[in-house]
């Protein structure tokens, strides 16, 4: 019928793709059945009129006046049609293959190798993943063995041939895997069937590199669902060994699969049997200590799988080895036990101690079975003068706390006291305020809280600075609402101010400090970005842990008003009231701020409430304070050359995360750095391998910064080294420059190895929900029987061919008119 309409009206249908089907609508009829049961019955009016016109018009015959009225309604059918744009519509199915989804899981039990002894599936395996023996079998991990046997099964290729395949892997989370067959994307049937250009893409086996700290195998379901969008799939194929340990229960995620109608197909991956395993789960040992000092270092350690075996090699037995010497041996005689070892050293320096247990064969992981950590032997005392306006609560707690520390040397002068009372509690007295260059040059470090101006010697502020540049000592000023706003006031204090890495807000402070005012409610204090990292303030072995160690403390009710840290500055912690904003960036006002001034290290803490700590959480209050000492100390101890400072964000972090690193990095004359990257070596301590390098990356807008992350590939003790740019380790001089250097321990995750035997129960589990199967993987082959091909056909709309406006219509109007015209005329109707 269209074919014969197109015809008569000479319409052009060369743009109407083959095989596409056409049917005559109107572009502009009525949108609702009122509307055309409204055209119809004007339509029935209008012919009715014409017919009643007709019948009692002129004196002409019925026949011909039927036939002129046959003629009046022609030409009104033909304009009422080409109002109504008739138009012939395309219609073009086109047929696309449903998409096969597989998730391989990447989480980090994927890299223990099994024992399966004993096991009736062992013969099957070797044959499956084309090993040798089982020998070969015994050192492969789950993950080479998926490899080797989608590899040898070709069940990638196979899938993709009959349904395209997408590639994801999976962990804590899904990420899809690039090089995914996109097949089903534009795959077009023409009318004769046959396959249109968008084929599948054959997928080549992936690298599984087990890294994810957890398995969610719900969320692994939920996303091949989600991703798969408005496709059809023709299943989900999940790889894994079972075991989750974060997420929602993974038959809750299959049902959505099921709703849809899409079956799971489990391939199980592991060994079911108990694994055995010999673990150093923790090492403790003091970061610090002074030579000569006992020192306990202890190793908590753990064995699972060996208990009643006959062990060869003989018992179970940890070593304790100081660098690479072994220094005490000790059995192990318990599942789990703490055992401890008393090591004196005597010579300064720092030192690695390992706690090791030698590997058994058949073990779950070899890199559990040592654990590392640093410590440092000091043997000269750090000299620390101490400086206060009067005894304050924080100046009274933390010379107590000064007076315990065996590393540190206290000269102490309190202001407000008599001469025999000013020294009380030092360890090496002083009769009077150093500031000579010969007697103020003899200390590391000077604390100075709320001093007061009017009671410093006149050259004090000066030599103080040049103490700070010249042989790198630090200062640390905690300011106080008795004298520190007449000590940034006073113009003799000029050197002073200009060490601190803050610009104080002397016209708030002069109205805020002091005049007997009472500060009762608290804010808590804003831990930075910075802070997290700086080992000042970070009082916990990773960022999660740091957090909630801030979040333990009193929060702070008096502060020194601080306008803008100084460039180059880190802000540690900050103010939580929003009306307090400081800085460009409109951020809380600082509260500690540290900074390097040449080679030496400045603090300003702008509040003076730290006591308040002791009485909540006493070791973070000390750990705090002694951090803090010695950050000022150490740019002496690096004998003033200190050019490099590096941060982790992390001192202990599971394997497979990743290690932010962050360098503080300034030139020889001790002004920031600048170039696009600095080098850095990543060193595993007490191991064989060869140092990594790693290249740090500038932070655009703060000069000196570099940062970069690495991703350590096994267990152990690692430092991040960073040397001066420029000096090649050695200084003019012939003085060798200290490199930056900070370490992480790097601990396997016991999250993933708490029980990782196969768990086929919940696999077919999941799969029985859905319709699928559980398939071994020594049996994977068989999976592409299983998984049926689909298509979906969906009708797709082209471009309409427009009937109305043909020149046939329009000819053939005019060619009505006129023979009504002319009968109407010889009709003498005219």
């Amino acid at each position: 019928m269209t074919d014969l309409l197109t015809f008569f009206l000479g319409v052009d249908t060369d743009g109407v793709p083959d095989g596409a089907k056409t049917r005559l609508e109107w572009a502009q009829g009525p949108a609702s059945g009122e509307g055309m049961l409204l055209l119809i019955l004007l339509f029935a009016g209008v012919i009715g009129l014409i017919v009643w016109n007709y019948r009692r018009e002129g004196s002409a015959s019925p026949a011909r006046k039927a036939f002129l009225a046959g003629l009046r309604l022609t030409a009104l059918l033909l304009i009422v049609a080409m109002a109504l744009e008739p138009r012939l519509a395309v219609d073009l199915e086109r047929t696309t293959p449903a998409r096969t989804v597989v998730v391989i899981d990447e989480s980090l039990s994927m890299s223990i190798k099994d024992r399966y002894e004993g096991s009736d599936i062992r013969g099957a395996l070797i044959a499956a993943a084309g090993l040798a023996d089982g020998t070969a079998l015994a050192g492969a991990t789950r993950a080479d063995l998926v490899e080797r046997v989608l590899a040898r099964t070709e069940l990638l290729p196979t899938l993709d041939a009959t349904n395209p395949v997408r590639l994801y892997a999976f962990a804590e989370g899904v990420r899809r895997i690039d090089g995914s067959g996109d097949g089903g994307e534009g795959t077009d049937e023409g009318a004769d069937g046959g396959e249109g250009e968008g084929e599948s893409k054959l997928i080549a086996v992936p690298d599984i590199v087990p890294r994810g700290q957890a398995t969610d195998l719900a969320r692994a379901l939920r996303a091949s669902l989600e991703e798969a969008g408005s496709d059809v799939l023709a299943a989900v194929v999940v790889i894994t060994d079972g075991r989750r340990n974060r997420g929602e229960d993974p038959i809750a995620a299959a049902d959505a699969l099921r709703k849809r109608g899409v079956p799971v197909y489990a391939i199980g991956v592991g060994d079911p049997a108990e694994p055995r395993n010999l673990a150093v789960l923790e090492l403790g040992a003091p970061p610090r200590v002074y030579k000569g000092d006992p020192m306990l270092v202890e190793a908590r350690v753990r064995v699972r799988g060996f208990e009643g075996l006959s062990l060869p090699g003989g018992p179970l037995e940890v070593e304790l080895l100081r660098n690479d010497q072994v220094l005490e041996t000790r059995p192990v005689d318990a599942e789990s036990e703490t055992v401890r070892f008393r090591v004196t050293n005597d010579d300064p320096g720092e030192y690695v101690f390992t706690a090791r247990i030698a590997v058994r064969p058949g073990e779950l992981s070899e890199d559990d079975n040592q654990r590392s950590t640093r410590v440092e032997v000091v043997d000269e005392k750090a000299r620390v003068l101490v400086i206060a306006g009067s005894p304050s609560l924080e100046y009274r707690t933390l010379r107590t706390l000064l007076r315990r520390d065996r590393t540190i040397e206290t000269s102490i002068w309190l202001q407000s006291a008599d001469d025999d009372l000013a020294t009380f509690g030092s360890d090496k007295p002083i009769d009077h305020i150093p500031s000579e260059r010969e007697e103020l040059f003899e200390y590391d470090a000077v604390l100075l809280f709320d001093p007061d101006p009017e009671g410093l010697p006149i050259s004090f502020p000066e030599e103080l600075r040049k103490l700070v540049l010249e042989r790198g000592s630090g200062v640390m000023l905690v300011a106080g609402n008795k004298f520190t706003v007449k000590l940034f006031e006073s113009p003799d204090m000029g050197p002073l101010r200009t060490v601190l890495p803050v610009e104080p807000d002397i016209e708030r402070a002069s109205t805020m400090v002091g005049g007997g005012q009472t500060f009762v409610e608290t804010w808590p204090l804003n831990l930075t970005d910075d802070g997290a990292e700086h080992p000042i303030t970070r009082l916990g072995t990773n960022t999660g842990i740091v957090l909630q160690a801030w979040k333990r403390l009193p929060g702070v009710r008096w502060h020194f008003p601080v306008l803008r840290e100084k460039p180059g500055a880190s802000v540690l912690l900050r103010h939580s009231d929003p009306t307090l904003a400081a800085g460009a960036d409109g951020e809380g006002a600082p509260l500690l701020s540290a900074t390097h001034y040449g080679p030496g290290r400045t603090l300003f803490a702008a509040i003076d409430e730290t006591w308040r700590w002791r009485s909540v959480a006493r070791a973070l209050y000390e750990r705090f304070w002694v951090q803090a000492v010695r950050f000022i100390v150490e740019g002496r101890l690096l004998g003033g050359r200190g050019r490099v400072t590096v941060a982790l964000d992390r001192e202990v972090c599971n394997l497979g995360e990743a290690v932010a690193v962050r360098a503080t990095v300034l030139d020889e004359s001790y002004q920031p750095h600048v170039a696009a990257t600095v080098e850095a070596e990543v060193v595993r301590a007490g191991a064989a391998d060869p140092a990594e390098p790693l290249t740090l990356r500038a932070v655009a807008g703060v000069p000196g910064r570099y940062e970069a992350t690495f991703v350590p590939p096994r267990a152990g003790l690692y430092d991040v080294v960073v040397t001066p740019p420029g000096t090649g380790g050695v200084s003019s001089g012939d003085e060798t420059w200290k490199p930056g250097r900070a370490s992480v321990r790097v601990e396997p995750p016991d999250f993933e190895f708490a029980d990782p035997r196969l768990d086929r129960a919940t696999l077919e589990g999941v799969a029985a929900h859905t319709g699928g199967s559980y398939i071994p993987l020594e049996r994977a082959g068989e999976l592409p029987a299983l998984i049926p091909a689909l298509r979906e056909t969906i009708v797709v709309s082209g471009n309409p061919v427009p009937l109305w406006d043909s020149p046939i219509v329009v000819i053939l109007l005019v060619i009505v008119l006129g023979i009504e015209w002319w009968v109407r005329k010889r009709s003498k109707m005219v």
